[in-house]
């Protein structure tokens, strides 16, 4: 890590699981503004549960090369 980071600490016991990120896309709040790609939350509500799983397993991976 870089001498001069000021962010929060990543530890190395990060867990996020397929449950963590199925509640966080269902407390989107729906009809906000589209981010630049144009996904809003309704995108993420009404898209299949896989995505929840595929997104823990993303986030995994961008934790365990930080």
């Amino acid at each position: 890590m870089k001498s001069s980071y000021a962010g929060f600490p990543l530890s190395d016991n990060v867990n996020i699981d397929n449950e963590l990120v199925s509640n966080v896309i269902l407390d989107l709040k729906p009809g906000k503004a589209a981010d630049f790609t144009s996904l809003t939350a309704e995108h993420l509500h009404y898209s299949h549960p896989i995505i929840s799983v595929l997104l823990s397993y993303l986030f995994q991976l961008m934790f365990s090369f930080h």
